[in-house]
This record gives structure tokens, C-alpha cells and sequence, in this order.
């Protein structure tokens, strides 16, 4: 006789969540899952509940999951959800188009920047650059300056992004063992700006596994895009999880006790990690540690690569 919901007792039992020792029906785990996302946003003073909200979405299964938890969670709060259209052939059309579709249905304001069309360039451009082998760290770049630029158009001064448990864990490991204190410092919930202009970074599924976002969703019914990056590290990511999933096998709440042992250390880092001093890019007036910022020197150098090799092909 299969086991009936730890919440309800009376609909059969779907979910089983071995660190918090319940096993839930899709209804009550759709619930468990948005009171969470509800509590770590009160819990750190992300947001009011009255607040505009800017939210990143990429089409994948966590930021789809996260927009539609929030709106679920807070009712009252304003959300803009923000896309960045990367050009990836084959790739990027089908996350828009999951991005579109989820805001309808939730009835959500989009803003969406275009790379190809506002800036002249596509990520895959990148491949005949000198990041041909780094893609994913040019992109990284790109996405995080745009979706500044977004939030400015969306006139919000809260970002919430997909990050959810396993990224942060996996992250936290590889600072670690690379002893990069300040990328370690600003994997906490609530990251202030450094500057006026800049937004507040939050986290609302830093408690949040990644197999749930993909429950949810599923249980939901959120359209979520299907397909990976063709420029993604799958092979280093897939290691990360493997190595988390090994020291998570016989202890559930592992991934949760690093956390909780992470939250107590930021103080401490905080201390002794210097932060940068930051001027105005002279490109694009954006904060930036040196006279022009990285995101303006991946576009100069991706821009001078498209038009070596336009002048490169033959004329029709």
C-alpha cells in the first residue's frame, strides 16, 4: 500500500524529502516548496512584500521555477521578469520562447535585451575570439552587465536570481579548494551593491535543491526549456553534482549543513576579504575596477573579431 502524504494524510505520498523526513503529494509539496521560497526571502530581508522585483529568467528549469514561486508566494510584490537573448542559433529562439510563454500565463511585465539586435553580436561570436575554449566565462560577463541593464530599464533595485542549493554548494566547494575568498563572500544570499547604481542580489532558492525546481515545474505545469547550452562545460558541471551527490549519499542534510556552516563564516570573510575599488567604465559608465570594464572589453574584442572575418568573406 504505497504511503500516504506526511501533510494532508489523506492523498497518496509522491515526493519523499529525506532531510526534512517527509513524504508529500504533488499538492502539498507545490506548497512546501513556495512556504519555502517565502521564509528565505523573509528570513534575509530580500524584499518587502510590496516591492518591485526584477527576476532573472533564462528559460531553464530554476529561474521559471523561481518566477513562478514568487509570484505564488507573494502576491502583493510587483515582478519584472528580465531575458537576456543571447543569439545561440538553435538555442536561444526556444528559451525566449518558453520565457514568453510563462509570463503570459502568470501575467508578469517583460523586458528583454536582444544581443544580436541592440549590440550587433551573438555569444557564438565568441568562437573566433580568444575565447573559443572559455565561452561560458565571455557569456557569464555578458549576461551579468545586461541583466544590470535590464533591472535599470525595469527601474527595480532587487534582482532575484535562479541560484539554487546545489549551485551554491558547488561554488562554495571550488572557491574553497581555489582559496577565492571574495567569489566565496559574494555567493550569500543578499550580495548590497557596491556602488549606488548597481542592484541588490538575491537568492530566494539558496535553500532550494535543484531536483525540486524541476518537480515544481513539472507539477505546475511551467514551461521550461528542454535543451543544454550548446557552449556548456556539461562535463565539469556533471562532476560537481556527482562529487556533491557522493558526500550527500548516506548523510541528507549535508548540502544544508554546509550552507548553515557557509552563512556563519561570512562575517569572518567579510572582515578580511578587501573589497575593490571601483570607478565608472569610461565605455559604458558602469562600475568597473579598471578604466574600461570586462564586459566592455569582451564586446571590443568580439565586435573586431566579427569584422575581421566579415572582411574575410568574399563579396556576392
Amino acid at each position: 500500500m504505497p504511503a500516504t502524504c506526511s501533510r494532508c494524510r489523506s492523498a497518496a505520498a509522491e515526493v519523499n524529502l529525506p532531510y526534512a523526513k517527509l513524504r508529500l503529494c504533488a499538492r502539498c509539496f507545490k506548497d512546501f516548496y513556495t512556504n519555502r521560497i517565502r521564509r528565505t526571502v523573509e528570513d534575509f530581508k530580500m524584499f518587502r512584500s510590496d516591492d518591485r522585483v526584477g527576476v532573472a529568467v533564462s528559460g531553464g528549469k530554476d529561474s521559471m521555477a523561481l518566477l513562478h514561486g514568487l509570484k505564488e508566494a507573494f502576491p502583493a510584490a510587483e515582478f519584472v521578469a528580465l531575458h537576456v537573448d543571447l543569439g545561440i542559433r538553435g538555442y536561444s529562439e526556444h528559451c525566449r520562447e518558453k520565457v514568453e510563454e510563462l509570463v503570459e500565463m502568470l501575467d508578469v511585465e517583460l523586458e528583454v535585451f536582444d544581443l544580436q539586435r541592440e549590440l550587433g553580436f551573438s555569444i557564438d561570436d565568441f568562437k573566433d575570439t580568444l575565447y573559443r575554449r572559455k565561452v561560458c566565462s565571455a557569456c557569464g560577463t555578458i549576461k551579468r552587465h545586461l541583466f544590470e541593464v535590464l533591472a535599470g530599464r525595469a527601474k527595480t533595485r532587487v534582482l532575484a536570481t535562479g541560484h539554487n542549493l546545489d549551485d551554491v554548494v558547488s561554488m562554495m566547494l571550488n572557491n574553497f579548494f581555489n582559496r577565492n575568498w571574495s567569489q566565496l563572500v559574494r555567493l550569500k544570499p543578499v550580495l548590497e551593491p557596491l556602488m549606488p547604481n548597481q542592484t541588490f542580489k538575491v537568492k530566494p532558492l539558496i535553500k532550494t535543491p535543484e531536483d525540486e525546481d524541476l518537480l515544481y515545474c513539472l507539477y505546475s505545469e511551467i514551461p521550461f526549456r528542454e535543451e543544454n547550452c550548446p557552449h556548456a562545460h556539461v562535463g565539469r558541471l556533471r562532476r560537481n553534482r556527482e562529487t556533491l551527490e557522493y558526500l550527500s549519499k548516506d548523510n541528507p542534510n549535508f548540502k544544508y549543513q554546509m550552507l548553515r556552516t557557509f552563512l556563519k563564516l561570512i562575517p569572518i570573510l567579510e572582515g578580511h576579504v578587501e573589497k575593490p575599488k571601483l570607478r565608472k567604465c569610461e565605455v559604458c559608465g558602469y562600475p568597473s575596477s579598471s578604466q574600461i570594464c570586462a564586459f566592455c572589453r569582451r564586446v571590443r574584442i568580439v565586435k573586431e573579431a566579427r569584422r575581421t572575418r566579415n572582411k574575410g568573406e568574399p563579396r556576392l
